[in-house]
Order: structure tokens, then C-alpha cells, then sequence
């Protein structure tokens, strides 16, 4: 995994910590309250999160999520 400049969004990150706790993106988007959508976005690198939607992915303690 590549090591980016602070503040730089790495997808990968979400997508990996998703599939560790064995999430599908539709699993992962009703438990922070997000359309399926907006992860699939993320994971694409098409959107980032904001920082509450970090709060929030933080909060639910998925595996691997720092």
C-alpha cells in the first residue's frame, strides 16, 4: 500500500477495511447512512469523504480502519 502526503485520500483504505469485515458496499452505506452510491464513488476515486463521513466510518470500528 502506498504511503501518501498527509491529507491525501487513499480509496483503497476504505475498500480494504470494507472487505475485512466482510461489508459489501450496500452493508457499509446503511450503517454510516450514505446511499451505496457515495462508497462506490469513494472507492473509485470519484468523491472523497468529508470529515464527518470519516467520524462516521471511524466510529462504526471497522477492522482495519485506523
Amino acid at each position: 500500500m502506498a504511503i501518501l502526503a498527509p491529507g491525501r485520500f487513499d480509496a483503497e483504505k476504505i475498500r480494504a477495511a470494507r472487505k475485512e469485515s466482510g461489508m459489501t458496499q450496500v452493508d457499509l452505506a446503511e450503517r454510516i447512512g450514505v446511499l451505496p452510491t457515495v462508497v462506490n464513488d469513494w472507492e473509485k476515486r470519484r468523491a472523497r469523504p468529508s470529515v464527518r463521513m470519516f467520524d462516521r466510518l471511524a466510529s462504526r470500528r471497522l477492522s482495519g480502519w485506523p
